[in-house]
């Protein structure tokens, strides 16, 4: 992502200097314009020079160590990837590319005709339609559980796989890293056994907590706070709330 920034930062930059040489070749002397030009050069020179290659994934690199570390990676893979300029993400296929960028959008365009549901693509509100027609296409290889979407069928089939984290202290072993709704991950772990920092502080009493899931359950608790649904509101609720208001 930083080396996708770089390039894209100097290209810009040339373009622009491109724009700017062409609008005073007409008006200036060739003593601005070669002063225009060595600018120029200048940013061509700056932009990252990537030689060493990956092999697997044809992926650059400025330096022989990058490239050695990043062969080590097990992420690393022949299939190419095609990367989103906005957030960095990688999508082995440019429609799955393509699918991706639309969540850098509010333009809902495809409405449910049961509801007021709205999507950003056509995939989504297929996918939404099956709370409607209880449609469960995805099932699990391994065992009876079927699923509306195939990002569902994937995150279940991790819970038959072998755990792929542990913890550096009990050595406890997690499926799941990040912070989640309704997981064990390692870092809530970390952060509730293995950490005295406390950053999340209930607003009526003060106490302090390691971790939000452990605030939002003392909140329910004691303080008989309703319980809240995982995940912000849905984009098409948003804005119609913004409309009535």
């Amino acid at each position: 992502m930083e080396e996708l920034k770089k390039t894209a930062k100097a290209t810009q930059r040339v373009l622009e200097l491109e724009m700017t040489s062409n609008a005073l070749s007409q008006q200036k002397g060739n003593g601005d314009l070669q002063s225009i030009e060595i600018e120029r050069n200048e940013n061509l020179n700056s932009a990252p020079t990537l030689l060493w290659t990956c092999k697997r994934c044809a992926r650059n690199f400025e330096n022989e160590n990058d490239l050695a570390v990043h062969e080590k990676d097990e992420t690393c893979s022949k299939d190419k990837r095609y990367v989103c300029e906005i957030c960095g993400v990688e999508m082995k296929s440019m429609a799955r590319l393509n699918r991706h960028r639309s969540i850098h959008s509010d333009v809902l365009q495809h409405a449910c005709a049961s509801c007021s549901y709205r999507g950003r693509t056509l995939y989504a509100l297929r996918t939404h339609e099956r709370t409607h027609t209880r449609a469960r296409p995805h099932a699990c290889p391994r065992c009876a559980r079927t699923f509306r979407s195939a990002a569902n069928l994937a995150s279940h089939r991790r819970r038959h796989q072998p755990p792929r984290y542990h913890c550096p202290t009990c050595t406890k072993p997690f499926r799941f890293k990040e912070v989640g709704p309704h997981r064990q991950s390692l870092q809530n772990h970390l952060a509730a056994l293995h950490s005295t920092a406390k950053p999340h502080v209930c607003n009526t009493c003060g106490k302090a907590f390691a971790t939000r899931k452990l605030l939002c359950r003392h909140e329910r608790r004691v303080h008989n706070r309703p319980k809240i649904r995982a995940g912000k509101m849905p984009t098409y609720l948003k804005q119609q709330q913004d409309n009535v208001t």
